[in-house]
Protein backbone atom coordinates (compact mmCIF):
# COMPACT_ATOMS: atom_id res chain seq x y z
CA UNK A 1 0.00 0.00 0.00
CA UNK A 2 1.40 3.71 -0.67
CA UNK A 3 0.59 6.24 0.92
CA UNK A 4 0.91 10.04 0.13
CA UNK A 5 1.45 12.51 2.82
CA UNK A 6 0.96 16.15 3.13
CA UNK A 7 0.75 19.15 5.88
CA UNK A 8 -2.03 21.39 7.00
CA UNK A 9 -1.59 23.64 9.35
CA UNK A 10 1.17 21.72 12.12
CA UNK A 11 -0.56 18.36 10.73
CA UNK A 12 1.03 16.09 9.10
CA UNK A 13 -1.74 13.19 7.42
CA UNK A 14 -2.45 11.41 4.74
CA UNK A 15 -3.86 12.25 1.50
CA UNK A 16 -5.47 8.54 0.84
CA UNK A 17 -4.20 4.99 0.48
CA UNK A 18 -4.80 2.56 -2.58
CA UNK A 19 -6.21 -0.29 -1.69
CA UNK A 20 -7.44 -2.23 -4.48
CA UNK A 21 -9.66 0.42 -6.71
CA UNK A 22 -10.81 2.30 -3.66
CA UNK A 23 -8.96 5.06 -1.75
CA UNK A 24 -9.19 5.46 1.90
CA UNK A 25 -9.19 8.82 3.44
CA UNK A 26 -8.56 9.09 6.97
CA UNK A 27 -10.11 12.49 8.62
CA UNK A 28 -8.97 16.01 8.46
CA UNK A 29 -7.37 17.29 11.30
CA UNK A 30 -9.66 19.92 12.67
CA UNK A 31 -7.93 22.68 11.10
CA UNK A 32 -8.03 21.85 7.72
CA UNK A 33 -9.13 24.37 5.06
CA UNK A 34 -12.77 23.59 3.64
CA UNK A 35 -11.29 22.92 0.56
CA UNK A 36 -10.32 19.79 1.80
CA UNK A 37 -14.36 19.09 1.73
CA UNK A 38 -15.76 20.20 -0.71
CA UNK A 39 -18.63 20.70 0.47
CA UNK A 40 -17.28 22.33 3.82
CA UNK A 41 -18.19 21.12 7.40
CA UNK A 42 -17.00 17.90 9.11
CA UNK A 43 -18.58 14.28 9.32
CA UNK A 44 -21.73 16.06 8.32
CA UNK A 45 -22.40 18.31 10.42
CA UNK A 46 -21.26 22.28 10.35
CA UNK A 47 -18.01 21.97 11.54
CA UNK A 48 -15.87 19.98 13.71
CA UNK A 49 -16.94 21.66 16.90
CA UNK A 50 -20.06 21.25 16.49
CA UNK A 51 -19.61 17.06 15.40
CA UNK A 52 -17.37 16.61 18.48
CA UNK A 53 -19.67 18.72 20.95
CA UNK A 54 -22.70 16.19 19.67
CA UNK A 55 -19.91 12.95 20.03
CA UNK A 56 -19.22 13.92 23.08
CA UNK A 57 -23.23 14.42 24.27
CA UNK A 58 -23.91 11.11 22.66
CA UNK A 59 -21.13 8.89 24.37
CA UNK A 60 -21.44 10.14 27.82
CA UNK A 61 -24.10 8.01 29.32
CA UNK A 62 -25.16 11.39 31.57
CA UNK A 63 -25.51 14.14 28.85
CA UNK A 64 -26.73 11.42 26.45
CA UNK A 65 -29.50 11.06 29.51
CA UNK A 66 -29.81 15.60 29.55
CA UNK A 67 -30.88 15.19 26.04
CA UNK A 68 -33.33 12.15 26.34
CA UNK A 69 -34.74 14.57 29.20
CA UNK A 70 -34.68 17.54 27.00
CA UNK A 71 -36.26 15.73 23.98
CA UNK A 72 -39.34 14.76 26.44
CA UNK A 73 -39.76 18.33 27.64
CA UNK A 74 -39.09 20.06 23.99
CA UNK A 75 -41.54 17.04 22.38
CA UNK A 76 -44.51 18.65 25.67
CA UNK A 77 -44.10 22.18 24.94
CA UNK A 78 -44.41 21.58 21.02
CA UNK A 79 -47.28 19.65 21.65
CA UNK A 80 -48.79 23.08 23.55
CA UNK A 81 -46.86 25.25 21.36
CA UNK A 82 -44.93 26.83 23.30
CA UNK A 83 -41.76 25.32 22.25
CA UNK A 84 -39.12 28.37 21.34
CA UNK A 85 -36.24 27.13 19.62
CA UNK A 86 -34.11 30.23 20.64
CA UNK A 87 -34.07 29.34 24.14
CA UNK A 88 -33.18 25.83 23.38
CA UNK A 89 -30.36 26.55 21.59
CA UNK A 90 -29.61 28.81 24.61
CA UNK A 91 -29.94 25.78 26.86
CA UNK A 92 -27.73 23.99 24.65
CA UNK A 93 -25.04 26.25 24.37
CA UNK A 94 -25.06 27.42 28.39
CA UNK A 95 -25.55 23.78 29.82
CA UNK A 96 -24.29 21.35 27.12
CA UNK A 97 -22.14 23.04 25.45
CA UNK A 98 -19.56 23.29 28.46
CA UNK A 99 -20.12 19.82 29.45
CA UNK A 100 -18.80 19.01 26.52
CA UNK A 101 -16.21 21.03 27.13
CA UNK A 102 -15.03 19.57 30.01
CA UNK A 103 -14.18 16.58 28.09
CA UNK A 104 -12.75 18.34 25.41
CA UNK A 105 -11.47 22.14 25.95
CA UNK A 106 -10.49 22.38 22.60
CA UNK A 107 -14.23 22.78 21.44
CA UNK A 108 -14.75 26.57 20.54
CA UNK A 109 -18.51 27.08 22.06
CA UNK A 110 -18.77 30.25 19.42
CA UNK A 111 -18.37 27.57 16.53
CA UNK A 112 -21.23 25.16 17.72
CA UNK A 113 -24.15 25.48 15.32
CA UNK A 114 -26.81 24.50 18.58
CA UNK A 115 -29.37 24.55 15.91
CA UNK A 116 -28.69 21.53 14.34
CA UNK A 117 -27.36 20.31 17.51
CA UNK A 118 -31.42 20.75 18.98
CA UNK A 119 -32.52 19.68 15.55
CA UNK A 120 -30.60 16.27 15.92
CA UNK A 121 -32.06 15.70 19.52
CA UNK A 122 -35.65 16.20 18.36
CA UNK A 123 -35.01 14.11 15.06
CA UNK A 124 -33.33 11.46 16.70
CA UNK A 125 -34.73 8.19 17.69
CA UNK A 126 -33.44 7.99 21.20
CA UNK A 127 -33.95 5.74 24.27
Amino acid sequence: MDSQYSRVGSHRFSSGIKKGSKEIRPDPPRDAPDSYNPNGGYQGWTNWDTWNTKLILDNDEQLYKQQLAWKKNWEEKKKRGDFDENMARYAVLKYLVPLARKQDPEIDPSKVNTAEIVKSILDEEMG
